[in-house]
């Protein structure tokens, strides 16, 4: 098996979407333009892997596969790969503990997430929402927010990029064809209300998206990014490449 970032097929009719959708598509690829492996699918690819060798039985835990004896090239390639999930997860639990230690304005923590992409290489769907956020921020759209998915007020563990295409501020309901999600995790963006949809097959096989009538975004898990005027300016300056590069019209712009 080769180990590598777990993509998700996508086929974007960009010309047939409107102008607010193919923004957040363009947004969607620049966190993916930085190349990192997501914990989660990695683990994922292993489990998958480990079942349809017969190594494991649907729902065990990847921790299973320690107790397999190094006999033969398939459990040796198993306990190989779970090493390297170990190391993977230490080291992304370093990284993540390193945000403990510091307080940081969301200028400060969108230079310190790029840096982490950068060097380490690592990132959940946590920093790819932040990142998508950030990038979305800056180039223009004032009420932009993180925001992770509840059902029953209950965090379900996944964390989006979130707005309303007509700049309103974000209050955790979802406004049919004007609420936003970018979500480069799994590489998609489109209105809320149609994506929620999608997401009972693209994520059938980490979160429970079966009741969508249910899943909210409750209070205490949406986050607005806060950027001054002098932070806009100074992060153009550091990361021109993040800035939405088309003449023809202004980014997210209603005509």
């Amino acid at each position: 098996m080769k180990i590598q970032q777990i993509q998700t097929n996508i086929s974007p009719a960009f010309a047939a979407r409107c102008p607010q959708i193919r923004d957040a598509d363009w947004v969607c690829r620049k966190v993916n333009h930085f190349e990192h492996i997501s914990l989660t699918k990695y683990r994922k690819q292993i489990l998958d892997y480990a079942v349809s060798k017969g190594a494991l039985a649907e729902g065990q835990s990847v921790h299973a596969l320690r107790s397999l004896r190094p006999i033969g090239k398939r459990n040796n390639n198993l306990l190989k790969f779970y090493e390297f999930y170990k190391n993977f997860a230490e080291t992304f639990s370093s990284v993540r503990k390193d945000w403990e230690n510091v307080v940081l304005n969301d200028a400060q923590a969108t230079v310190k997430m790029i840096k982490q992409y950068n060097d380490c290489q690592m990132a959940n769907c946590g920093e790819d929402a932040f990142l998508a956020a950030a990038i979305t921020r800056l180039n223009g759209v004032e009420n932009v927010y993180t925001a992770c998915f509840t059902k029953d007020k209950m965090s379900l563990g996944h964390q989006v990029c979130i707005f309303n295409k007509d700049r309103s501020e974000f209050d955790g309901k979802i406004k049919p064809f004007n609420t936003i999600i970018i979500d480069p995790w799994i590489q998609k963006a489109d209105f809320a209300n149609l994506l929620l949809k999608d997401y009972k097959i693209n994520l059938r096989n980490f979160i429970d998206f079966d009741d969508v009538d249910k899943i909210k975004f409750a209070n205490k898990y949406i986050y607005k990014i806060d950027f001054s005027n002098t932070d806009i300016s100074s992060l153009k300056e550091q990361y021109p490449k993040l800035i939405y590069p088309y003449k023809n019209r202004n980014f997210m712009e209603i005509k």
